[in-house]
């Protein structure tokens, strides 16, 4: 149910739309639509809903803002003929400022046709002077769960009131927003669905490649290293053997949020296959105090026991680090130098790191 306000908004005309009015809304309606799910460019269809508005509010500039709940302020999302500086002056606006502020917070349709006068502009009254605002007619954009995410405006440059066709644009663009938003989330959703390992939440392996690929290229370009570290869960087989799937797929999922949790900002885990996790770090000195600071932090969740459904069990690993540029100079070989290093601390006794610079140095010397 709408929240009631206090505030008086003008009374829509009697009479019915006439027959033009009603064909421009329809066709407002079936291009917005189409524009809607034929783009993944949900900005430029944004400026295409404000645009197409503005044709059929003359003297009008469109904007869409959106809610921002943790700081409980609007931030202009499209407003492609707003001048910048305007766009820029409303970001942060509060709950109950303006008619967007208002149209958020009420969850209703606010018409203020003279800013100069509206207690709702009152708190931005030099905005509306600055920049020459006479009117603002805002819709609250609705989401799924009746929530308030965003706001749908038509600021005119002259005090006035809106028509019903005025109003019936506002609704129509509101919800079409409502609707870009809402494939705009289902985009997000499915993007991190495919970049996601089902299982633990960590990036997959084809994000994984992805992204260490430019991590690795921004390495080259400021000429500096990048170490991988490829983690072999030790005792992972018996686990399963032992304690079933489930117990085995509690230990990936908790070996996943350690390491998650002390992953940095220059830093990228994965979940790489079965009972693998392959790390990328860029060093900031010397790899191989980097690549310790990097173990040692995610130590505690090896060794220590676990909880697996009604049993506790204990993880170890084996650990292979390869270095760029000192092993390799593309992705595909750092892994494959890494997976050589955990192979062989898996064949010298396990719970270990070896480097493959270890590797190639006892080759040397055979």
């Amino acid at each position: 149910m709408t929240e009631q306000t206090e505030f008086q908004n003008p009374e829509p005309e009697s009479g019915h739309l006439s027959p033009d009015d009603v064909i421009k809304l329809l066709d407002l309606q079936t291009e917005l639509l189409a524009k809607a799910v034929s783009s993944e460019d949900h900005v430029e269809i944004l400026e295409q809903l404000c645009l197409l508005a503005e044709k059929l509010v003359p003297e009008s500039a469109a904007s869409v803002m959106t809610y921002d709940t943790d700081q409980q302020q609007l931030f202009v999302r499209a407003a492609p003929t707003l001048p910048r500086e305007a766009a820029i002056a409303l970001n942060g606006l509060q709950l109950g400022e303006g008619s967007c502020g208002n149209a958020v917070q009420h969850k209703e349709a606010m018409y203020v046709c003279n800013t100069t006068e509206d207690r709702r502009w009152e708190n931005i009254r030099e905005y509306a002077e600055f920049f020459r605002v006479g009117a603002c007619w805002s819709a609250p954009i609705i989401d799924a769960h009746n929530n308030a995410i965003g706001s749908f405006a038509l600021s005119s440059f002259e005090t006035r009131q809106p028509t019903n066709f005025h109003r019936k644009v506002l609704d129509i663009c509101a919800s079409i927003a409502g609707i870009i938003f809402e494939r705009e989330e289902h985009v997000k959703e499915l993007k991190h669905l495919a970049d996601s390992d089902s299982l633990t939440g960590l990036i997959n392996r084809r994000k994984f490649t992805e992204d260490a690929e430019l991590l690795l290229k921004q390495v080259k370009r400021a000429k500096g290293k990048m170490a991988l570290i490829l983690i072999d869960l030790d005792n992972f087989k018996w686990i399963n053997d032992d304690y079933g799937n489930e117990a085995g797929d509690e230990v990936l999922k908790t070996v996943a949020r350690s390491l998650e949790e002390h992953v940095r900002d220059n830093e990228l885990v994965c979940r790489w296959g079965g009972d693998e996790f392959l790390i990328a770090i860029v060093c900031k000195e010397d790899c191989q105090t980097d690549v310790r600071a990097v173990v040692k932090r995610n130590l505690r969740i090896f060794g220590a026991p676990i909880e697996a459904g009604a049993n506790e069990v204990v993880a170890k690993m084996s650990c292979g680090v390869s270095v760029y540029p000192s092993d390799a100079d593309n992705l595909d070989s750092l892994i494959d130098c890494a997976d050589k290093a955990m192979l062989h601390a898996k064949s010298t006794g396990r719970n270990k790191l070896v480097n493959y610079q270890s590797i190639k140095q006892d080759e040397k010397k055979s």
